[in-house]
């Protein structure tokens, strides 16, 4: 046989060529036949078959086969890779293809599937050729076997739905959970496919550690200014005066507002009128004071037996609020991690239709029930490592907090949120910025005296003018690193 591989040969059939990747057998003797074959060979001048030595590791062949029995390329075959291979007994066939450098079994596999057979190697290493409906007749009478597949990084029952997946029809597969295990019965060829299977499955997993930091900055910018006026009659009625405004007695002194009395000298609440004559008092916008002005001037100024008080009040403030916060955590490559740190909040619900269970004459009785809702923050992130030092992140970063006001809902609880869910891919060790949310709010408001606080420029002085900005930021960065 090793001298046919390395030859052209003729056996009454039609020639044929191999030029195998292995080398050429060593010589020999030639018999009878070849001598005849070889002289015939030297007087039609045919080309002497070429052998190519292929790199090491790579069992490739090249061969050209031209009407050859189908048998005879089936031991051609086994030459070459050195193996133990039985045709079945209704292998027949011709077999006419041109092979150039190809993985031996890749060109076995094309030549068996063009005649409709298949090989299948049995324990004992022998590749056994024939029919598939009669390979899988013999697996039908084939006695069972029991093969137990200890796990040592993957979990057992995450690898059960792969190994039933290449069970026969008389096969079965069932978990072990305290030794972490799959145990397998089925026919030899099944359990070689598990046996491979958990191979390629149960290997050691990366880990990752992912190091984020989530920053929330608050600003608010408050700017208010007006002018409040108090006109009375030291010797008349006046009105209540405002917070802080002057009392115009004889001594001028300043000071907060007196307590209301009455004649009997009892103290009131809520504005009083004194009246005392016929005299004239009023108040511009004595309701619309600045609370904790930075800046107030007060004016008076003497008409007659009347002092016109005005106050000019001033505010501008800027508040600047930073939280951040710094999940450190470590997870095993696919796999799910999450922090929360925060509350666990009580809401109340109402089923308003819950209690009419006595039909439609009972009255409806609402019913509550409490769910919990979670707030504080949240971050949850399932790495995977990919090829080349990426990781790929997918993630949810979230901040929230409630807040109580009764006037707002049933429940009186609003949950102000502030989140961000992606998907990114980040080198070893590299900060990416996953998210950026800008929230601006500006309030505007104007209140002050009918139609004074409208006279262009001059009307500025009849009126108080508030103009409020608050600003809401969200960062959130993400370093991952591969442990080694």
């Amino acid at each position: 046989m090793r001298r046919m591989l390395a030859a052209w040969i003729c056996l009454g059939w039609p020639w044929i060529d191999a030029s195998l990747a292995y080398g050429a057998a060593s010589p020999a003797a030639p018999g009878p036949w070849e001598d005849v074959y070889l002289a015939d060979v030297a007087a039609t001048a045919m080309p002497a078959p070429q052998v190519t030595q292929p790199p090491p590791g790579e069992p490739r062949i090249t061969a050209t086969f031209v009407s050859a029995p189908l048998r005879d390329v089936l031991f051609t075959f086994s030459e070459f890779a050195g193996i133990s291979i039985v045709p079945g007994a209704d292998v027949s066939g011709i077999v006419s293809a041109d092979i150039r450098d190809q993985p031996w079994d890749e060109a076995l596999r094309v030549i068996l599937d063009s005649h409709g057979l298949a090989a299948r190697e049995l324990e004992n290493g022998i590749l056994r050729v024939d029919d598939i409906e009669n390979l899988n007749r013999r697996e039908d009478v084939e006695p069972l076997e029991t093969g137990v597949f200890h796990m040592s990084y993957a979990t057992a029952a995450d690898l059960l739905p792969a190994a039933q997946s290449l069970l026969s029809d008389r096969g079965s597969a069932s978990l072990s959970l305290a030794t972490n295990s799959v145990i397998v019965m089925d026919v030899p060829r099944v359990l070689a496919q598990v046996a491979a299977l958990v191979g390629e499955l149960d290997i050691r997993a990366p880990q990752i550690t992912i190091s984020a930091r989530i920053v929330f900055v608050n600003r608010t910018g408050l700017e208010e200014l007006g002018v409040a006026y108090d006109l009375r009659d030291s010797r008349g009625h006046h009105l209540l005066l405002p917070s802080g405004a002057a009392d115009p007695g004889e001594d001028a002194r300043v000071a907060d507002a007196p307590t209301p009395v009455n004649e009997a000298g009892e103290s009131v609440s809520g504005d009083m009128v004194v009246l005392d004559g016929s005299s004239i008092s009023a108040l511009g916008n004595a309701a619309t004071r600045i609370s904790g002005s930075a800046l107030s001037v007060l004016t008076s100024l003497l008409l007659g037996r009347h002092t016109l008080l005005a106050f000019l009040e001033a505010l501008e403030t800027l508040n600047l609020s930073r939280m951040e916060a710094a999940p450190y955590i470590s997870v095993l490559d696919n796999q799910t991690a999450r922090i929360l740190v925060g509350e666990r909040t009580p809401i109340r619900v109402l089923d308003a239709g819950a209690g009419n269970a006595g039909g439609l004459q009972s009255p409806v009785v609402p019913t509550a029930a409490v769910e919990i809702q979670e707030t504080g923050i949240v971050f949850e992130v399932t790495p995977h490592v990919t090829e080349g030092g990426h990781v790929l992140l997918d993630l949810h970063a979230e901040r929230s907090f409630a807040e109580f006001t009764p006037a707002a809902s049933d429940a009186g609880v609003i949950f102000h949120t502030q989140e961000a869910s992606s998907r990114v891919l980040v080198r070893d060790g590299e900060t990416v910025v996953i998210g950026g949310l800008t929230v601006t709010e500006e309030i505007e408001s104007r209140s002050g005296i009918p139609l004074l606080m409208r006279i262009p420029v001059v009307g500025a002085l009849f009126r108080v003018d508030r103009r409020q900005k608050i600003q809401r930021d969200l960062v959130i960065l993400v370093t991952p690193y591969i442990e080694t």
